[in-house]
């Protein structure tokens, strides 16, 4: 018998992150919404047995007018898309045009040093644009780039989508995840973010993802899955 997701853990409307500035007001600040997040694996259930429709299962959703900042991430296993921008109001955080990165409102939004691998009906889709901002009038008259550009333009901030197998293999594929720890390979460890000069907060992990590459599970002991 194939085991199935619970129910209760996931449903057709779950992202992985899941930004928003205010559903009152999209451009309401500032203060802007800007959250900070440093060396994180985020894992859909892609194929999975009892996974709902794909209906916003999206790595990487930010929306509403939202700014912050993504670094050192591995996204993977998501339904519809790893990453997806929507709304005008979301993309002056992020590119003043469809070439050129930088806010044309701050505080700004950033992706860097994020490895995408098995999103999207094919498992090849790191990116797709929402009817909010798909470079089509008249919705996009207020849009500085859509999600398609701000990923292409972000690629020099080592943004990539890659089938590498040391990262198609974290997670396993299946719920519970197993193989969180990803084999050493230079992908995990190549244009690394120094997350000390996001937040002072942050440490410096020489890694992409949550665990370091080769390293210890640091889940293992004390991390419970609900069951059905």
């Amino acid at each position: 018998m194939t085991a199935s997701i619970p129910s209760r853990v996931e449903s057709g409307g779950s992202n992985g992150f899941e930004n928003d500035n205010s559903e009152f007001g999209f451009n309401n600040g500032p203060p802007f919404n800007e959250p900070k997040y440093c060396n994180v694996t985020a894992l859909g259930i892609r194929g999975q047995a009892g996974a709902p429709p794909a209906t916003n299962q999206v790595g990487i959703l930010l929306r509403r007018g939202t700014a912050g900042s993504w670094n050192n991430i591995i996204v993977k296993d998501f339904a519809q898309v790893g990453y997806q921008l929507r709304d005008g109001a979301t993309t002056r955080h992020a590119c003043t045009n469809g070439t050129t990165l930088g806010a044309a409102t701050n505080p700004p939004l950033t992706l860097k040093s994020i490895l995408f691998a098995n999103n999207g009906a094919t498992g090849t889709t790191a990116a797709s644009n929402d009817g909010t901002c798909d470079g089509a009038a008249p919705d996009d008259a207020d849009c500085t780039c859509t999600t398609t550009q701000h990923f292409a333009a972000s690629a020099a901030n080592n943004l990539q989508q890659t089938a590498n197998a040391a990262v198609t293999a974290v997670g396993g594929g299946v719920f519970p995840p197993t193989s969180l720890v990803p084999a050493a390979d230079p992908i995990f460890t190549t244009s690394v973010v120094n997350c000390t000069t996001v937040d002072s907060s942050f440490i410096a992990a020489p890694y992409i993802g949550g665990f370091q590459p080769g390293g210890a599970d640091w889940t293992a002991g004390w991390t419970a899955y609900p069951s059905n």
